[in-house]
């Protein structure tokens, strides 16, 4: 009876000195990291796996001991760690982890503000991947120092071994700086591979050597695969990777093989329209600032109109369609070797009129034959707006046709007119037209207008 007590006592005991928020540690039940200090006590369960709950800011907790020979799993779960400071100018291997091994993983973090020191190997994330896999992170508005050391990149100082992987990262607003083998993104690469990732953050070198590079300081074994570096970045250079242009670095074209539709996005008003990791918060499109777009002008004009019929031969022979204009006999277009049960169709540039008589004449080579005359009557609205919204992707135009709204058609952003002709409507009809800004997280207030046609 009393061993039972004990041995719960003891596991009891266990769970509060645990320090975290939350969990037992496991991959299905990480430990939950809300704070500065629970980050600092990774160190103590190094192969457990770790969630960050909340954005952890370090920036008042003082001088931060580097993680050493992480081999577990921490999961950033897209938030973000702010304020890190590190400050061991003769050190090697610093960084928030001084190195990850044995299959260790990180993804989905954030690293801003954050203020690192050391000697050699130092990122402001690893300062040496010796054993693991980083995806999906990125380093944003740090600096990282090496005093008087070599392998210094902003994001991970060395990377080496053959199965090691990087993909989807990315530098931007930072700052590398050591006596050789700098980069904007990584310091140097022995080995392994890294994808789909870019750097626009400076590297130099305080010893003259040209081993800097805005994404990779020195290359000396590995692979990159669709990395990409600002061409316009102080030291306009890398040891790996495509130099780009700062148009060509906010399109989604330039980045070959990149997944936009889950893993990156491109919007103006973030990241100052560069890419950026969907699921982390450093960066989030900002909806579109509108006031209500005002209608100017709504007015009713002809335009021209697309004519179509059904035409059909016993034989099943091609047939030659010829579309004439009732009203004067004057061809409109003909269209030649038409299959018997499709539709022949012809476009037609009206004349200012608001009604319309034509006709066809269908042969196959030996017999002609003419329809009857048919009539319609084209309606095409001229619709313009003031455009007073930032951050479009474009403007939805709608109408309630249907009997309740639809988008009829999309137009540029910064637009302010466009034609628009209703679908199945005449004139005489009453029909509500409304214009929407819209990006990819919000869509504006409506504006809107109603007439007869």
């Amino acid at each position: 009876m009393k061993k039972t007590l004990m041995i719960g006592a003891l596991i009891l005991f266990s769970g509060l000195v645990s320090g975290f928020s939350g969990g037992s540690g496991t991959a299905q039940d990480p430990y939950q990291v809300d704070t500065c200090s629970q980050l600092s006590d990774i160190r103590n369960d190094r192969d457990a796996s770790y969630i960050l709950s909340s954005n952890v800011n370090c920036s008042g907790y003082g001088a931060f001991a580097p993680i050493q020979n992480f081999e577990g799993e921490l999961d950033g779960n897209g938030r973000i760690v702010s304020g890190l400071y590190i400050d061991r100018p003769s050190g090697t291997q610093v960084g928030l982890f001084a190195d990850l091994v044995n299959d260790g993983s990180i993804h989905h973090i954030g690293i801003e503000d954050a203020d690192v020191t050391g000697n050699k190997f130092v990122g402001a994330l690893i300062g040496e991947l010796r054993d693991g896999t980083v995806y999906q992170s990125y380093v944003n508005s740090s600096i990282v120092v090496g005093a008087l050391g070599e392998e210094v990149g902003a994001f991970i100082g060395l990377l080496r071994g053959l199965e090691r992987l990087v993909r989807n990262e990315y530098a931007v607003n930072s700052e590398a700086r050591a006596a050789s083998d700098v980069g904007g993104l990584i310091g140097q690469m022995g080995d392994g591979k890294v994808l789909n990732s870019y750097s626009r953050s400076e590297a130099s070198t305080t010893s003259g050597q040209n081993t800097d590079g805005v994404y990779l300081g020195k290359l000396s074994g590995g692979q990159t695969t669709n990395t990409y570096w600002g061409k316009t970045i102080s030291p306009y250079r890398s040891s790996a990777g495509t130099g780009a242009n700062t148009v060509e670095m906010k399109q989604e074209a330039t980045y070959s093989g990149w997944d936009f539709q889950d893993v990156w996005k491109i919007c103006p008003s973030a990241n100052n329209g560069f890419p950026f990791l969907r699921e982390t918060e450093g960066f989030k499109c900002s909806p579109p600032k509108v006031s209500q777009p005002v209608p100017n002008d709504i007015n009713v004009n002809p335009s021209k109109s697309e004519l179509s019929v059904y035409v059909t031969d016993p034989n099943t022979a091609e047939l030659n369609v010829t579309f004439f204009n009732a009203s004067d006999g004057s061809k409109i277009q003909k269209v030649e070797n038409v299959n018997s049960g499709t539709v022949a169709s012809a476009d037609w540039n009206v004349p200012e009129e608001s009604q319309f008589e034509w006709y066809v004449n269908v042969t196959d080579g030996s017999t002609e034959v003419k329809s009857n005359v048919w009539n319609f009557t084209t309606v095409t609205v001229d619709f313009s707006w003031r455009d007073n919204s930032q951050n479009e992707k474009g403007f939805k135009l709608q109408t309630n046709a249907s009997g309740s709204f639809e988008t009829e058609k999309t137009v540029a952003p910064n637009t302010e007119s466009t034609g628009l002709w209703p679908k199945s409507l005449d004139l005489g009809d009453n029909v509500c037209f409304q214009v929407q800004a819209y990006n990819e997280e919000a869509t504006s207030p409506p504006a809107k207008d109603c007439l007869q046609l």
